[in-house]
């Protein structure tokens, strides 16, 4: 599977080297996190059996929703390769079956740390609805930043059990 040939889009969002937090926000609102703002963890996050560099990160067909904290979103990955983009522009879910906020909002469900200029950031409507994208932002914090140091904010619509996929501009 080509990365730019199933991405939205492009984007320096994805300009990330393992050890940079990405952020989907909803307005303020944080939505999902990769990673943790303003902590630099040296080389990468470990994840599983692999880490946030060189590692393409799927979310686990169980997981319903994004996560805030770090320590238990890193659990909630399965580990492939680095370069692996079978999974690319599709993803699969279990049906819903959380509490009250389960599948309500977008979330982070690819995250491929590749060779090169390989990177590529997939979002996942795990809604029964079509979500306009307005107000929704991926934000990159680069080695331990407070503050972003990039920004890619999303467009159009995103229909229910779609994805979105941002791409580096190689």
């Amino acid at each position: 599977v080509s990365i730019l040939g199933v991405a939205d889009t492009t984007g320096t969002v994805t300009f990330f080297n393992g050890d940079d937090a990405v952020v989907l926000f909803k307005n303020t609102d944080t939505l999902d996190i990769i990673g943790k703002v303003g902590f630099d963890p040296g080389t990468n996050w470990v994840v599983g059996t692999g880490a946030t560099s060189e590692y393409t990160l799927v979310r686990k067909n169980t997981i319903q929703e994004g996560q805030n904290n770090w320590a238990v979103g890193a659990t909630e990955w399965d580990v492939y390769a680095q370069n692996t983009a079978t999974y690319l522009g599709a993803h699969t879910q279990l049906p819903c079956t959380g509490g009250s906020t389960a599948c309500t909002e977008l979330f982070f469900s690819e995250y491929l740390e590749g060779s090169s200029n390989n990177k590529a950031l997939e979002i996942y409507n795990p809604s029964n609805a079509t979500v306009n994208l307005t107000g929704y932002t991926v934000h990159m914090y680069g080695n331990g930043s407070l503050v972003s140091t990039a920004s890619f904010p999303l467009y159009g619509t995103l229909a229910s059990g779609e994805t979105f996929v941002i791409a580096a501009n190689t």
